[in-house]
């Protein structure tokens, strides 16, 4: 006989094939699940409810744990609204593709995610061309045309999203499912929203340069319009800058770069000038260490020229002249 635990199993199933969902989408999906086993058994108690859709997937996610699977959501950059999605609790790598596409596909979307990630200027997408061109550095025979077929694929499985500009950008499901490998892969270079923690790469930005390398506070579009309507005189959070002031926030995204873009620049990757500021600084310690001991030394005699290209020290010809003598 059907029971309210079938409803949980209904709801998961819908879930899982979808792998992700609007907030909006999952509200139906609870529906739809209840009325199916109510048509079955009418003692079912109809709990769906809007309002409570996040409690209800957090108590499925419980029955999912010895899975190491789990429901996530985040808010979507682009429309506001709430994205559930399903990812890999143990790892979150970018493995969980292989399903869907080969290696050499694999390998082009993780170039496409490091152009993505290293654009200059913040802009944090990058230029039907220039990601069609990247196609011809991956090993293997994938060709131009197969390149703009499989950027498509991206797109239409919810990797990647094409901007009103025809850019492609990290979708939601890729920010979700894809943290832990965005986090560990790139750490600083992907920015955290300083409201609501989550992964930043369209919105605002604070411009102050009270910083000496700039104040790093990045924050949603959304989270922003949110922090504004409730304190209309905004303060960067960090360098308490003033935000009513005209400049005083850039934007991040494709908003940040001209039509006329150069996506050839790539900005350099905050963590590896960070280790090369640290080499730099060992390597001259290193340097004033050795020219302190040097000066402690003994000056070596200087070798002079004997013959052809041959070097020979002074003692040496000292020695040579009293042998002939």
């Amino acid at each position: 006989m059907v029971k309210s635990k079938d409803v949980h199993r209904l709801f998961k199933q819908a879930m899982i094939s979808r792998r992700y969902v609007s907030e909006d989408l999952a509200c139906i999906l609870w529906k739809k699940s209840e009325e199916a086993c109510k048509s079955l058994n009418g003692e079912i108690e109809s709990l769906a409810n809007p309002a409570e859709i996040s409690d209800y997937i957090q108590e499925i996610n419980e029955t999912l744990l010895p899975l190491s699977i789990e429901f996530k959501s985040r808010i979507d950059e682009v429309s506001g609204k709430r994205i559930w999605a399903m990812v890999n609790s143990m790892d979150g790598d970018i493995a969980q593709m292989a399903t869907e596409y080969s290696a050499a596909e694999i390998n082009y979307f993780k170039a496409i995610i490091d152009l993505i990630v290293l654009a200059p200027a913040d802009a944090f997408s990058v230029s039907s061309m220039l990601a069609i061109r990247e196609v011809q550095k991956i090993k293997g025979t994938l060709s131009k045309a197969q390149g703009e077929l499989i950027l498509r694929s991206f797109v239409a499985n919810g990797w990647l999203y094409k901007t009103r500009r025809g850019r492609y950008a990290l979708s939601s499901r890729a920010l979700i499912e894809l943290e832990l490998y965005l986090r560990n892969s790139f750490g600083d270079d992907v920015p955290e929203c300083s409201q609501c923690m989550e992964l930043c790469t369209l919105g605002v930005a604070c411009n102050s340069v009270l910083e000496e390398s700039g104040c790093p506070t990045y924050l949603h579009r959304h989270c922003h319009d949110n922090l504004r309507r409730a304190n209309p005189r905004m303060k960067c959070p960090r360098c308490e800058s003033d935000w009513t002031q005209k400049g005083a926030l850039r934007d991040i995204g494709e908003d940040s770069v001209p039509d006329d873009f150069d996506d050839m620049r790539r900005r350099k990757r905050k963590s590896v000038q960070f280790n090369l500021d640290e080499v730099e600084a060992e390597e001259g310690e290193t340097e004033e260490e050795e020219e302190a001991a040097g000066s402690d030394r003994s000056p070596s005699p200087k070798p002079v020229k004997k013959e052809k290209g041959k070097l020979v020290r002074k003692s040496q010809l000292t020695q040579q002249s009293d042998d002939d003598d």
